[in-house]
């Protein structure tokens, strides 16, 4: 069982890894920099906060991001920067959430698929998920900031990229790759939304709610590239 004395120790990337999965949520926090914590969760994310008093303000609580997704050595800069601001009197996510509202999807996108998509997937899923976001994505929503996205443009994404054609072997399968690739361009638009969570962002996730097409599973699907009309 894990004590309050065993959850206080100097952060190492050897000793977060090897941290045995909670069976309910547990925070530790750093012992060189005391306003660094860490959450960890049942399904075994761990993810880095700043933890402490805020001048004038109490104490306040914000996520930086989910490691290793965000490296130690990355939040203890972002720990130790936020830890002068709160000596000073300002909320430091302010700040980041103004910078990450300046951003666009596109921007987004391409933080995605560098930092995170090619160290986690084949070249050929990114491939195909550049190929879908060039496709279906980028054109309708890349060029908005990402604080100004929301449900009802995520939902018309998903209803132009069912209606894009193609070139398939029957009408049914038709529609059954038309489905595949709506569901695709919006679960696209949700990781990259969930990684920027995993990076900070605090705001909400506007693919999160938009029903996925039903799949029957009848047809053998087709990567973007070959639905080009």
């Amino acid at each position: 069982m894990t004590t309050k004395q065993d959850r206080r120790f100097r952060f190492t990337k050897r000793k977060i890894t090897d941290l045995p999965k909670p069976e309910r949520e547990v925070q530790y926090r750093d012992k060189e920099i005391h306003v660094l914590a860490l959450k960890h969760y049942p399904s075994d994310k761990k993810t880095f906060i700043v933890n402490g008093a805020c001048k004038g303000l109490g104490t306040i609580s914000f996520k930086l991001g989910s490691f290793p997704a965000l490296s130690l050595e990355e939040a203890r800069r972002e720990a130790m920067a936020a830890k002068l601001k709160m000596q000073k009197g300002i909320h430091p996510t302010l700040e980041q959430n103004n910078a990450f509202k300046e951003s666009t999807f596109n921007e987004a996108f391409e933080n995605w698929i560098e930092n995170h998509c090619r160290l986690k997937n084949s070249p050929r899923t990114v491939s195909e998920n550049i190929s879908l976001y060039r496709l279906y994505v980028g054109p309708l929503i890349g060029k908005w900031r990402i604080g100004q996205i929301t449900p009802k443009m995520v939902e018309d994404l998903n209803i132009r990229a069912y209606n894009k054609d193609g070139k398939y072997s029957t009408e049914d399968c038709r529609k059954e790759n038309r489905r595949y690739a709506a569901n695709r361009a919006v679960g696209l638009v949700r990781a990259v939304f969930n990684y920027q969570g995993d990076l900070g962002w605090d705001g909400s996730n506007p693919a999160t709610r938009i029903k996925k097409f039903r799949l029957r599973g009848t047809c053998d699907f087709h990567s973007p590239t070959s639905q080009r009309t």
